[in-house]
């Protein structure tokens, strides 16, 4: 008998017993051959094979080759079924197999030819879920760009729907959060549902896009000077105000779909250099607006405010009571030209750099030709000049005035026009004078105006005349006054009264008469002053001034007046008056006069006549 197998290494090489034979012919095979009372020599052969053990090891894909002893120099092959599935969305697939533990090898099967040793072979599983994934919001400007990736694949929104596809177990699923939908315009993920990553069950995944475009304020046309934080432009986003301002980096923010935008530029944004000044020149992209609303955004938006430098310019004048004048001014802003603009000083505008400034058309005096309070300023000249070419600082340009004052010589007493009075100056006759109608000359501060003079006596209606009394700030000051210094409006008075001529005559006096006739006051201190005879009394008779209603006249006519003649008198008869008040009639009297005025004493002559008698004694009664 013989032990079979016949093991030389336990599950991996044995010998089995194969075949007998007994005396040359082939016996049924057994282990054991027995002989009862052997009477003859026997022979017995038993036959070997070698055999080796190929191991096979798999956890699904049934049904698959069992393990087994193959015969030496034998073929064998071990397959699986693959793919296994547990249900119709979960299965695992054979990813290869391991031979004799060396690296894996893909396939399902493997034969090993000519066995001639012990092997294993192991087959590899993996688990795989069918697994979908859909998208909403993408649309076809997402283009070829990933949209998701799943383990090592990519897929973009052309591949959707991604529908029952098998992928590993634990495979890693990513959607892209930002997807590219070409210039300007994005697809913003909001949210998927559905399947979890990594992947351990069969599902679906969903995600959700939303548009989003880019929305771009920039600006330019700053240099260094621009002072910082300044505000250049307010972004509006859905009722969220964004400021920029001079230092921060452009405004560059995606904005969702139909969202409200708008935006506002300044007009102007400061320096740090005094009399500059950056303007906004014009607005280019979307909008050339400054200021606009987009109210549902629909596609990406890009506006650009371009700004350019100013220069502060200012127009002044000297001395500051020049100040009010008018001018004109051309100039550019903005690109602008403003050509011959009517304005007053102080004026301040801005005029873009590089560019020429003018002045012209200066108002000569200011304020007026006629002045204010005895003051005007007359223009004399531009400093530094009439203008600024290729402007490149804050400028001024100042109209230089030279001050002038009013020199008045006025009247107070002289009513008429008629009847001015001569004005001199400097011992020249320069203009006249009355009451209601000043002289004036205009001089330069400081000038001298010469020696001020003004008629002594000034003629008017027949038998009126005016004299002058005195200047009315100060009684001593002569006539003419001294020069004065125009260092400010200079006003003199000078002050006149009325004279009325007063005619005394006599009438009825012959040549003869040599005696007094009459005797007067004129100066008006109640003291005779005048004996007045025939001679001064008769034609024009004897006049001389009285001032008007101030003065009182006082006269006597003498009676009686004596005559050469022997035998001869003339005797006071009556008074006769015009213009006096009260009106007088009597041989003396006083009165005041408010006009011209004349008086006549009218005298009758006498005779002497003598009576004599002769013959009478004292006794005659």
């Amino acid at each position: 008998s013989v032990t079979t197998p016949d093991v030389v290494v336990a599950d991996q090489h044995q010998w089995v017993l194969t075949g007998l034979t007994v005396d040359g012919t082939p016996q049924a095979l057994s282990d054991t051959v027995s002989y009862a009372a052997v009477h003859a020599s026997h022979t017995i052969l038993f036959s070997w094979t070698e055999q080796w053990y190929i191991s096979v090891t798999s956890d699904h894909g049934s049904p698959y080759t069992a393990s087994a002893w193959v015969n030496a120099g034998s073929d064998f092959t071990a397959s699986v079924t693959s793919p296994d599935y547990v249900d119709a969305t979960h299965r695992w697939v054979c990813t290869g197999h391991s031979v004799d533990g060396n690296p894996a090898e893909a396939g399902t099967s493997h034969t090993f030819t000519a066995v001639n040793g012990a092997h294993t072979i192991n087959f590899n599983w993996q688990e795989q879920f069918q697994v979908s994934f859909h998208q909403s919001g993408l649309d076809s400007d997402a283009g070829s760009n990933t949209v998701l990736t799943v383990g090592s694949t990519t897929y973009d929104y052309s591949d959707f729907p991604v529908d029952d596809i098998w992928v590993d177990k634990d495979t890693v699923f990513t959607w892209e959060s930002t997807v590219s939908g070409g210039s300007g315009k994005q697809f913003v993920k909001t949210g998927e549902s559905g399947l979890a990553s990594p992947i351990t069950a069969s599902g679906t995944s969903t995600a959700t896009y939303k548009i989003q475009y880019e929305v771009k304020v920039e600006w330019s046309g700053f240099d260094s000077d621009a002072k910082s934080g300044e505000k250049i432009v307010t972004v509006t986003v859905d009722s969220v105000d964004t400021v920029k301002n001079v230092g921060d980096s452009f405004f560059d923010e995606w904005v969702d779909e139909g969202k409200s935008v708008s935006y506002t530029y300044e007009s102007y944004v400061a320096s740090t250099v005094s009399g500059k000044r950056f303007a906004l020149d014009y607005v280019s992209g979307t909008s050339t607006d400054q200021t606009h609303t987009f109210s549902a955004i629909s596609s990406s938006i890009t506006e650009t405010g371009v700004y350019k430098i100013q220069y502060e310019i200012t127009v002044t004048a000297d001395p500051s009571g020049a100040v009010g004048g008018s001018f004109k001014v051309t100039y550019i802003q903005c690109g602008t030209t403003y050509t011959g603009v009517s304005e007053t000083t102080p004026w301040t505008d801005w005029a873009d750099a590089g560019t020429d400034v003018t002045v012209s058309d200066v108002q000569q005096y200011v304020p007026s030709e006629s002045g204010s309070g005895g003051v005007r300023y007359v223009f004399n000249s531009y400093s530094p000049s009439d203008s600024i070419n290729d402007i490149a600082v804050g400028s001024t340009i100042t109209l230089e005035y030279d001050t002038q004052y009013l020199l008045t010589v006025q009247t107070s007493g002289l009513s008429s026009l008629s009847y001015p009075t001569d004005v001199s100056l400097g011992g020249s006759k320069v203009g006249t004078a009355y009451d209601s109608s000043a002289f004036t000359q205009w001089f330069d501060e400081n000038d001298p105006t010469g020696t001020i003079g003004v008629s002594a006596i000034v003629s008017g209606d027949t038998g009126t005349q005016y004299v002058f009394t005195g200047w009315s700030d100060g009684a001593a000051i002569p006539n003419p006054r001294d020069s004065a210094i125009m260092d400010g409006p200079k006003t003199f008075t000078a002050d006149y009264k009325t004279q009325y001529q007063v005619t005394f005559k006599a009438t009825g006096l012959d040549a003869d008469a040599n005696g007094l006739v009459l005797k007067l006051d004129t100066d008006g201190d109640g003291a005779y002053d005048a004996n007045l005879y025939r001679a001064s009394l008769v034609g024009d008779g004897f006049s001389f001034w009285v001032d008007a209603t101030t003065q009182t006249v006082k006269y006597e006519y003498q009676s009686p007046v004596s005559s050469s003649v022997a035998g001869k008198q003339y005797r006071w008869d009556s008074t006769s008056s015009s213009g006096t008040t009260p009106a007088v009639s009597g041989s003396s009297g006083t009165f005041t006069v408010a006009e011209a005025a004349s008086v006549t004493g009218s005298y009758v002559t006498q005779w002497q006549v003598t009576f004599k008698q002769t013959g009478l004694g004292s006794d005659a009664t």
